[in-house]
């Protein structure tokens, strides 16, 4: 299921990657700029966490400079029972 969030105001079209926590693309963005290098920099810019876990790949995605595979190989350690089922 994909969510889009549109700005009524400014014609801006967000996609939300979190849907758990309500992030949008632009909040991800917002939170790497702010210097967030990992994925679990993001949720904690935000003070949230993931609950599903669905959305790492997609913020991992959109961490500029950041080593994907690193990223994504951390998930299956900090959420072992998310990812059990």
């Amino acid at each position: 299921m994909i969510m889009i969030l549109i700005n009524r105001f400014s014609d801006t079209i967000y996609m939300y990657i979190c849907h758990c926590n309500a992030l949008t693309e632009k909040q991800v963005d917002t939170a790497v700029s702010g210097g967030a290098k990992l994925w679990p920099d993001v949720y904690a810019f935000y003070d949230c966490e993931p609950q599903c876990g669905k959305c790492i790949p997609q913020i991992c995605e959109r961490l500029n400079g950041s080593d994907k595979a690193s990223n994504i190989g951390n998930i299956k350690v900090l959420l072992p029972e998310i990812l059990e089922y």
